[in-house]
């Protein structure tokens, strides 16, 4: 039946396939960065209200335990404070993955591990003098990671996007909700902005510099209610931990961030216990 559709035959076999080459892109986010808003309802009129911020609360994690849970708060109307510390933790952030640690010395294990490896721990081709081995190490800690071909050692950096360091950023149900917070209050002419709009009131994600602002809603589509119900449930212990592990990407947390998050802002969001400067 094929020989009546020319436009169905192979004509280059081999030659005509689609091969997945971003093999960076299966390695961690070094750094991901969870936050929530919350407001006011203030009435306007008596048919109309509007949302007043009233604080958000930044959780940072990374896979570098030095850096990993940093927490901020913030109890006030000036979303213009988010943007100042969002601009410090990208600065902040960038200067870390921006370093250039020489490699650790081996341990005698890593090296009989890398003398015996015979294939790329990324690409699974195996080593040739065409393709010759290489030390694979990190840059921020200097410990070494693996065996990794040439070609792929080169390729194997950290995320960069509009021409600076990559970071996933997740706000819960931010498209229906947080993203217009942030855009609406956003007025830097200079910064690179890319947005995937859904509709004319939702976006499904946008970037501003080299922060990539995400709907963690779409990995676990539950209220930050129901979140904590089901995360500090002892029962489901195992569970949860095991949701964490396929569903929140590119960082390693004990409980889920947008938990983390529900918890602080419902008691840190008082004059008493989160001042303006995030003590």
């Amino acid at each position: 039946m094929l020989s009546y559709h020319n436009a169905l035959l192979t004509q280059n076999p081999g030659k005509n396939t689609v091969k997945f080459d971003k093999f960076h892109f299966q390695f961690e986010v070094p750094f991901t960065i969870y936050a929530d808003f919350e407001s006011f309802l203030v009435k306007i009129t008596d048919q109309s209200d509007t949302h007043v911020p009233s604080g958000f609360c930044v959780l940072i994690g990374s896979i570098f335990e030095e850096y990993n849970y940093n927490l901020y708060c913030y109890s006030g109307e000036n979303v213009d404070e988010f943007f100042d510390y969002m601009k410090l933790e990208e600065k902040r952030i960038s200067q870390i993955l921006n370093r250039n640690v020489t490699i650790n010395k081996l341990t005698l294990e890593q090296l009989l591990k890398h003398d015996n490896a015979r294939n790329c721990m990324t690409c699974d081709k195996q080593f040739t003098a065409q393709n010759p081995m290489a030390h694979h190490h990190c840059h921020v800690t200097g410990n070494y990671l693996g065996a990794a071909c040439q070609a792929c050692n080169l390729h194997l950096k950290f995320r960069n996007s509009n021409k600076q360091c990559f970071i996933a950023y997740f706000l819960h149900n931010s498209s229906a909700y947080d993203s217009h917070l942030i855009i609406n209050k956003f007025h830097n002419k200079q910064a690179n902005i890319t947005v995937i709009p859904n509709n004319t009131e939702k976006v499904i994600g946008f970037q501003i510099d080299g922060i990539r602002y995400l709907d963690n809603f779409k990995f676990l589509p539950a209220s930050l209610n129901d979140l904590v119900k089901i995360f500090y449930s002892a029962r489901n212990a195992r569970i949860a931990s095991a949701v964490l592990a396929t569903a929140i990407p590119s960082v390693r947390l004990s409980v889920c961030p947008s938990v983390c998050l529900s918890v602080c802002l419902s008691v840190c969001h008082t004059p008493v216990l989160c001042q303006n400067d995030g003590t």
